[in-house]
């Protein structure tokens, strides 16, 4: 589908498993950034991951990445969806450390997500993310921002944005 819709642009289309090393080295280049959002919890070996992507940085290049956080969330709306984790902080701190990166910044997002997800996974064991709540859900999301951000100034939330430098 993506080789379709950029056929025609100058885009590069490869098919990447995050835990083979024989798709990495089909990669003759190096990158500035490379962007993860809601996949590193997708992958058995994610300390594995982690290393083979930062084998693909520049010096000083960065990994902005998106996880699922709290165990206590983990439920089988998680395992449908193909998660073998969520991570707590310092799990992703110490994952991170083994794979040769530093977090250069890290902050919690989307804490009024946390009762949504307890109450939709966890206590109606919903087994497929519903999407007509999501979408009202959604609607919403830059007035919780703006209450995380300058009233609970990002202390928790029901995933982390962190940025990691090779």
């Amino acid at each position: 589908e993506l080789r379709k819709n950029f056929k025609d642009k100058i885009v590069k289309v490869v098919k990447l498993d995050l835990n083979n090393e024989g798709d990495f080295s089909r990669i003759n280049q190096k990158f500035d950034s490379i962007l993860s959002s809601n996949v590193l919890e997708h992958i058995k070996d994610d300390v594995k991951a982690l290393k083979l992507l930062k084998g693909l940085l520049k010096p000083k290049g960065r990994i902005i990445m998106y996880v699922p956080c709290h165990m206590f969330l983990f439920c089988d709306l998680d395992r449908a969806e193909g998660h073998y984790r969520r991570y707590t902080k310092k799990e992703i701190e110490e994952k991170s450390k083994k794979a040769g990166l530093k977090i250069k910044k890290a902050f919690w997002f989307n804490m009024f997500g946390i009762p949504a997800r307890y109450l939709i996974g966890n206590i109606l064991k919903v087994k497929k993310s519903p999407l007509n709540p999501l979408r009202l859900y959604n609607k919403f999301i830059p007035i919780f921002r703006f209450i995380e951000e300058r009233i609970f100034h990002n202390i928790f939330g029901v995933g982390r944005i962190i940025v990691l430098e090779g």
